[in-house]
């Protein structure tokens, strides 16, 4: 358990980095954390769940973690979920955003035997912001599944989602993403937008998008879900300048999570690469 309060500007990245070891099916890890942002200030949390390089993992991880952002504040949060085969991940992750606060989330999860992210942030506060980047991706046989909720509940809020996912060979990921406008809260602006990639015959993505508006005087709602492989076209026309055709479908998909990749801490971008791009690409159109 910790619990950690921002009472000034941090200007350098905190690293929260969660290392778990061991091989034992049954072990297991629970750790719950709580971060305030006092009014007015400022910082940037990285956190690190997983291993990059240890691929023995085994057990159970749960994590808990709550976050308060009072007046004014701002919080950068990125989160890097990974685990192994053997892996069972849950996280719970709860967010307040009181007036004129900013939350900007970027999370990525992959790998797994069964892996579960629930996320809720609720924008209590007038004229509150939340920004989310999210990548979800799975591969062999993992179980992925992302609820995502975002609760409108004052005046001039202002969310902007954007999930991206793929899943391969006999992956498989489902995503929930509800925003919620009461009839209380007024000229609010919320777009959620899901796109999915998928690169087996075999690999499943299911996506959920959901609108509950129950006020009239709204700016903007929007959202939009799609599923897919990679363009023929696109392949075709990589492939007619030279490329050969596993570096073509390389390409297309590094091109499609790159808003999500730049978006997170350069510091574990270039292995984030190495681990999600650094297989081989399979190709839905031919089974390849």
């Amino acid at each position: 358990k910790w619990d950690w309060t921002v009472t000034e500007v941090v200007l350098e990245p905190i690293y929260m980095l969660h290392f778990y070891t061991g091989s034992k099916t049954k072990q297991a890890v629970f750790a719950r954390h709580t971060i305030t942002v006092h009014a007015h200030m400022s910082a940037t949390v990285v956190e690190i769940h997983g291993d990059l390089y240890d691929s023995n993992l085994r057990g159970l991880c749960y994590g808990q973690t709550q976050i308060n952002l009072n007046e004014g504040a701002t919080l950068q949060h990125q989160r890097l979920s990974l685990a192994t085969a053997n892996m069972t991940a849950i996280a719970d992750l709860t967010v307040k955003i009181h007036t004129k606060a900013r939350y900007e989330l970027c999370t990525i999860m992959s790998g797994g035997k069964q892996h579960r992210h629930n996320t809720r942030l609720s924008l209590t506060g007038v004229a509150a912001q939340v920004k989310v980047k999210c990548l979800h991706h799975a591969n062999h046989q993992e179980q992925l599944d992302t609820h995502l909720e975002i609760l409108h509940q004052a005046d001039n809020g202002e969310s902007d989602v954007m999930i991206r996912g793929i899943a391969e060979r006999r992956g498989s990921s489902s995503v929930t993403g509800k925003i919620v406008i009461p009839a209380g809260a007024g000229q609010n602006s919320a777009q959620l937008e899901n796109k999915n990639l998928l690169l087996s015959r075999e690999a499943t993505i299911n996506s959920r998008p959901q609108l509950e508006i129950h006020h009239d005087n709204i700016q903007r709602c929007t959202h939009g879900a799609t599923v897919g492989c990679l363009d023929d076209d696109a392949l075709f026309y990589l492939q007619s300048r030279g490329i050969p055709v596993a570096d073509a479908k390389k390409m297309l998909v590094e091109s499609f999570v790159e808003p999500i990749l730049t978006a997170f801490s350069p510091v574990f971008v270039d292995d984030l690469r190495a681990q999600l791009l650094g297989m081989p690409v399979l190709s839905a159109a031919t089974g390849e």
